[in-house]
């Protein structure tokens, strides 16, 4: 082919750019990448919801970080994985992802583990893994995009940084039952009993990272007498940090001697971290009950 002498400029310009472009697809076919960057998005089988996947290459570059070296068995069970993903066949997907959860172990298989279970409607599982990428990394951008993805639920990874008092810090964990800490432990037959019979009782709970806030449950059958169930609450959110720049959102009375009590809140609201101060209980004047907190929302 003869090329005009003018056009010799372009000829020299994207011979290289073609050639560099062949070398580089065997590279993303072998990785059983998409070719479209890191990541990639494919529509759930029960529901309209977007899930996210990281792709292999990604999965694989977090493996050498750690300084493991995936088998090439392994990579290639991960793009035939990726593959099914790809064709919304989730559910043959994610035997294969599992198979490998132990040799790949990193928070961009974890992801795309939550990612099959949230596009066959496993909300659950799907958290479960998602949770468990940011575990290992919470700047991981892939699990947190799922998991906005899931409609307000309960809180998991919620932890008691502050708290007023509870019955004789020696002995709470003795008497199974009496801790502050048991008031986010999801189980209602252990809670917490307050040192003295003053008032406000107040708790610190920090979230795993923001959320936007819709409701709080509380389960409040004292383990003791009736009259030490708590009675009226309030409730304060803060964006700053654990000691600072709360604000008050609601307060509610909860009824003696029940659980799973549930209070929406008239508009959601966005939290880091949330205080409850308890104002009065149902009479005791030594001590005061809560069996468990529970916090309901959605990842920001």
């Amino acid at each position: 082919m003869n090329v005009p002498k003018k056009w010799w400029w372009l000829v020299g310009v994207a011979v290289p750019i073609v050639a560099a472009a062949i070398a580089i697809v065997p590279d993303l076919i072998r990785n059983g990448d998409t070719g479209g960057g890191d990541t990639f998005t494919v529509i759930g089988t029960q529901s309209n919801t977007k899930v996210t996947f990281n792709n292999v290459s990604v999965i694989v570059e977090q493996a050498k970080q750690t300084g493991e070296e995936l088998p090439q068995s392994v990579v290639e069970t991960l793009r035939q994985a990726l593959k099914l993903a790809q064709s919304r066949k989730f559910d043959q997907a994610i035997p294969l992802l599992e198979s490998v959860e132990d040799e790949a172990l990193v928070p961009a298989l974890l992801n795309n583990l939550g990612a099959v279970y949230l596009a066959t409607g496993n909300q659950e599982k799907a958290k479960q893994y998602f949770e468990q990428a940011l575990a290992y990394n919470p700047e991981e951008e892939t699990p947190l995009i799922n998991l906005k993805q899931i409609p307000p639920g309960p809180v998991v990874g919620a932890r008691l940084v502050n708290f007023s008092s509870q019955y004789s810090d020696d002995d709470c964990y003795r008497y199974q039952g009496f801790c502050a800490e048991y008031i986010l432990d999801g189980k209602p037959n252990k809670g917490w009993v307050s040192a003295d019979g003053k008032f406000p009782q107040t708790f610190v709970v920090e979230l795993p990272r923001e959320f936007l806030i819709s409701s709080f449950s509380f389960d409040n059958a004292a383990r003791g007498e009736e009259d030490r169930a708590a009675k009226d609450v309030e409730i304060y959110v803060s964006l700053e940090a654990a000691h600072l720049g709360y604000r008050e959102i609601d307060t509610f009375t909860l009824k003696k001697g029940e659980i799973a009590q549930g209070f929406k809140l008239a508009s959601s609201v966005r939290a880091r971290w949330i205080k409850l101060n308890i104002l009065s209980n149902y009479g005791n004047a030594n001590y005061t009950e809560l069996m468990e907190f529970r916090i309901v929302g959605q990842v920001r």
